[in-house]
C-alpha cells in the first residue's frame, strides 16, 4: 500500500523527448519500504520523487511484516548485506 507521494517538477519534458527514470531503495525496513526516483532529460534533472510503500495483511487490512523471502529480495536489490 502506498502511503506518500512527493514530487518535484524543476522542468517539463516535451514530446519526443527521450527520459531517463533512475529508481532506488532509499529506506527498507520490515514493514516498510521507501523508493526514491529521479527523472532527467540527458545531462537536465527535470524531476525527482518519493514514494512510501507498507505491507498490508490482506485478511485484516493492517500493516504487517513482509513475507522473508520478499525482506531479502529487497536487501539483495538495495545492496544490504545480511
Amino acid at each position: 500500500m502506498n502511503t506518500e507521494l512527493r514530487a518535484r517538477y524543476r522542468r517539463p519534458a516535451r514530446y519526443g523527448d527521450t527520459v531517463r527514470v533512475t529508481c532506488w531503495i532509499e529506506h527498507l525496513a520490515s514493514r516498510a519500504v521507501h523508493f526514491a526516483y529521479e527523472v532527467h532529460c540527458g545531462d537536465e534533472s527535470l524531476a525527482t520523487g518519493r514514494t512510501e510503500h507498507v505491507w498490508i495483511e490482506t485478511a485484516t487490512n493492517r500493516p504487517c511484516r513482509a513475507p522473508q523471502e520478499l525482506q531479502d529480495a529487497f536487501r539483495r536489490l538495495a545492496g544490504v548485506a545480511d
